[in-house]
């Protein structure tokens, strides 16, 4: 945001990510909506908050850094808004932005037994200018329906990133050398 003199609030904050999030009922796992920026500034602070007339599953809870925790208590399909904001003290903060998520609670006894993974929004990736996102949307059960941190991330055979950029630990990341 700006301090000074007012007007229209800038559109500068950016939501990304998929806006598909899993869990298990009865079992304590730790979701993120964290995937908003400030496209003029990537260290800028967000807080999360669920949009008006949202809420999510019973038994869980949205924390202003865009964590979810809590145990869910029922399985089904759940969905909700999330309103990014910028943290900010200044007098005029950026607009806020908000985005659509659907939550789907499995049953204990019918947890998946494969990966699931949706499609990552990248964003524009500029020219010639440091870039970084991650992709580490993959979601894995394992058999007490704990979400699993033990996922490797590679290009698929035949696959290639732009000039520049490398995929390093489920991060896209590099400064691009050439347009497409």
């Amino acid at each position: 945001g700006i301090n000074g003199v007012g007007g229209e609030r800038l559109d500068r904050i950016k939501y990304l990510g998929a806006d598909a999030l899993y869990t298990v009922a009865g079992v304590d796992n730790v979701l993120s909506v964290d995937t908003a920026i400030v496209s003029n500034d990537p260290d800028a602070k967000i807080k999360y908050s669920l949009a008006e007339g949202s809420s999510l599953p019973e038994g869980m809870v949205l924390n202003a850094d865009g964590s979810i925790s809590g145990t869910p208590t029922a399985p089904g399909t759940y969905s909700f808004r999330v309103v990014a904001s910028e943290d900010t003290n200044a007098r005029y903060p950026y607009k806020d932005v908000y985005k659509n998520f659907r939550m789907t609670v499995y049953n204990k006894n019918a947890i998946p037994d494969q990966i699931i993974y949706e499609d990552i929004n990248l964003g524009v990736i500029p020219q010639r200018a440091e870039y970084s996102k991650s992709i580490a949307g993959a979601v894995v059960f394992d058999d007490e329906g704990k979400l699993s941190t033990d996922i490797t991330y590679k290009l698929a055979d035949g696959s290639e990133l732009p000039a520049g950029l490398e995929l390093v630990d489920g991060v896209i990341t590099g400064t691009t050398t050439a347009s497409a």
